[in-house]
């Protein structure tokens, strides 16, 4: 049986969203359940909810990392695609740190757009149209982590220490498991650990598990190793 994929979409600019949601409300195996002009704009039932794949628009203007960074905090099982202009590319590394599945400019074709939501539900890191190992996105964003929490910066203290069980949920997420992973290894359900990580990026006064990583790193909590991959296949 064909699975249905649901999806919401997110784009400031009316003709493009609508252009965009046209694609999507043509095809059997996918359900729009919503659309938005900004991530501010999507009601608190969808975030809270369950959504397979966020497609998110930025033209330029807008905090491409926040926006990412807060749909992935808030979705953490949904993959998000994000379409970009052409002179975005840069921001590409950026926002697959903070939680995106999949960069593409705006000029691909529709059939290339739904071949990027297939690509991204079967777990697979889409740049460009190009396609990257799950194993390889983890790894290279090791390799980020590393880079970054090397960097000459003061770590400002925390006035309330992590748990010792936060401390395990920060490491599983280093290790590159979602948190339907984490509730798996930790014996705990899902909304626990969303619970532990908001809790966690509370106490460390950081805005997204990448910056949370690496403040772990900085103070010497955690080491990074090779990421945990058998349960993405």
């Amino acid at each position: 049986m064909m699975q249905n994929i649901s999806l919401i979409v997110i784009e400031d600019r009316p003709l493009c969203r609508f252009g965009i949601k046209r694609v999507f409300e043509t095809q059997t195996d996918m359900t729009l359940i919503g659309e938005y002009g900004t991530v501010e704009e999507v009601p608190a039932r969808e975030l809270l909810g369950t959504t397979d794949v966020v497609i998110l628009g930025l033209n330029g203007h807008n905090n491409a990392g926040e926006s990412v960074a807060r749909i992935a905090t808030a979705l953490p099982e949904s993959r998000i695609v994000v379409l970009a202009s052409a002179h975005l590319h840069p921001q590409a590394s950026a926002l697959l740190r903070s939680g995106a599945s999949a960069y593409q400019t705006k000029d691909l074709t529709p059939e290339a757009l739904m071949r990027v939501v297939h690509d991204v539900m079967n777990g697979e890191i889409v740049i460009l149209e190009e396609k990257l190992p799950r194993e390889q996105k983890l790894n290279w964003l090791l390799d980020q982590y590393r880079q970054a929490a090397a960097r000459d910066e003061n770590v400002e203290p925390i006035s309330t220490p992590l748990t010792d069980r936060e401390l395990q949920v920060l490491t599983l997420i280093v290790k590159g498991c979602s948190n339907k992973e984490v509730a798996h290894l930790l014996h705990i359900s899902p909304q626990t650990v969303k619970n532990h990580v908001t809790s966690i990026l509370r106490k460390l006064n950081v805005s997204d598990r990448t910056q949370a990583v690496v403040y772990a790193v900085r103070r010497g909590w955690i080491e990074l190793e090779e990421p945990i991959l058998e349960f993405y296949y």
